[in-house]
């Protein structure tokens, strides 16, 4: 739905001015008004949004909606992006009125000027506001980049995101005037010269970068699946892809609280996260809007020797399924459970360096044929004299793929002399090391 223009400056495309409304399966774009409510104004009236998305709308207040007094609004998968008041509330702005917003996404909103609220700004006496399972991220204003509550406003936020919000003087996440509880949630990667992440007080069970006080607070990198790419390489919100998701190796899985969430009206069994999948997965709720939906880990080695990185900075644990990418030399000890070489990566495993590892070697490089002197696959797989690479007794026999090459350096060898090679592999035919040694010569 598009428009341009309402003669009262209220409701870009709808007015709603007491009436009950059911608005689903809808997309608001590019509507404009002079004052407030670029796509919808509603008053003294109930409005449910389900499953529809705000683009590029703007006005003076309430960049997509404006939620006048007397009123309910119900927000339910929605998507709020790039929409823009040039006073408060980039996506919504709310007042004294009921406001629920579960599982939507609030990007790139942006309240201008001395405006409050890139994503949403609130104020609410009387009324109740209860914002769970959403994500509010590269939101823009003066004053609460993601969000603004106001006074008289209480929010409830409960597994909700904020990442990546601007707040030009302060609140870069959200900024409150009023008392609010936030429960399970992550604040990370917000910006503002005060209160870079949030200032308020009643915060529990969630994720806050710098730290917060409050009982089972955190403060470490959530691990993000890939926040330069919000919506994931296939451009669609709610898919396993979604940048915000936590990875499967993130150290904040499982550490939100499973009372909290109740406790803002949700329900652990039939609820939803913010990408439609199962809000409780396994034993206990993860912090933020996406519940992980697995427990295996890859974590990946990505450049060179001299400048790569590990995907989740600290490299693999025994438990942990590890891949190469780029090239690695190992110089000191690592462990891992399987291992795998992908194509076009490299590993050398240098003298003093070892690789322990629980599970199976996979080697995906290939022989060029047109070289066949050459062993490609086994000289992207090196372990130099010197160097170790274990597989303990949970490895299951022949289950590696791909050829390595094991160097060993020796001395020359008189009769009844000896080198150790290595501890026994499947189908190693020493003969082929060392081709003059009589059969009988070799144990």
């Amino acid at each position: 739905m598009e428009a341009k223009l309402t003669n009262n400056g209220l409701g870009g495309a709808i007015y709603n001015d007491g009436a009950s409304m059911i608005i689903s399966d809808s997309d608001f774009s590019s509507n404009f008004t002079l004052s407030s409510g670029g796509a919808i104004y509603n008053l003294s009236s109930q409005l449910t949004l389900d499953k529809t998305s705000f683009r590029g709308n703007r006005t003076h207040v309430g960049g997509a909606v404006y939620n006048a007094p007397s009123s309910t609004l119900s927000v339910t998968d929605c998507l709020f992006d790039g929409n823009e008041a040039s006073i408060s509330g980039g996506g919504i702005f709310s007042i004294s009125s009921n406001l629920t917003i579960n599982n939507s996404i609030f990007i790139n909103n942006e309240a201008g000027g001395q405006g409050s609220g890139g994503g949403a700004y609130i104020y609410s006496s009387p009324g109740t506001v209860r914002i769970t399972n959403s994500l509010f991220v590269k939101n823009k204003s003066l004053i609460g980049g993601g969000l603004l509550y106001d006074e008289g406003a209480h929010c409830k936020i409960t597994n909700c995101t904020f990442s990546e919000n601007q707040g030009y003087d302060r609140g870069g996440g959200a900024y409150g005037y009023s008392t609010s509880e936030i429960r399970n949630s992550i604040f990370y990667a917000n910006s503002a010269p005060i209160y870079p992440q949030l200032n308020t007080s009643n915060v529990s069970y969630s994720n806050i970068q710098d730290g917060y006080a409050g009982t089972g607070n955190i403060n470490t990198d959530p691990l993000f699946l890939n926040p330069n790419d919000p919506d994931g390489a296939d451009d669609i919100w709610g898919t396993a892809d979604d940048g915000f998701n936590l990875s499967p190796c993130s150290t904040i899985l499982d550490l939100g609280n499973n009372e909290a969430y109740p406790s803002n009206g949700g329900d652990l069994v039939n609820d939803l996260d913010v990408a439609g999948n199962p809000r409780l997965f396994g034993e206990t709720i993860d912090m933020g809007a996406y519940e992980a939906q697995s427990g295996e880990c890859m974590i990946t080695w990505i450049g060179t020797p001299e400048d790569g990185y590990w995907s989740n900075e600290t490299g693999p644990a025994l438990y942990n399924d590890a891949q190469v990418e780029g090239d690695l030399i190992l110089t000191n000890n690592l462990q891992a459970r399987n291992f795998m070489i992908n194509e076009g990566g490299s590993l050398t495993i240098a003298d003093g360096g070892s690789l322990t590892l629980a599970g199976k070697i996979t080697n995906q490089n290939q022989d060029n044929p047109a070289t066949i002197e050459i062993n490609e696959q086994a000289s992207s797989f090196v372990v130099q004299s010197g160097g170790n690479l274990i597989q303990t007794i949970d490895y299951t026999v022949n289950d590696n793929e791909g050829d390595i090459t094991v160097q060993r350096e020796s001395q020359d060898i008189v009769r009844l002399d000896y080198t150790l090679w290595s501890s026994p592999t499947a189908d190693q035919q020493l003969q082929a090391f060392s081709p003059m040694t009589l059969p009988n010569r070799i144990y």
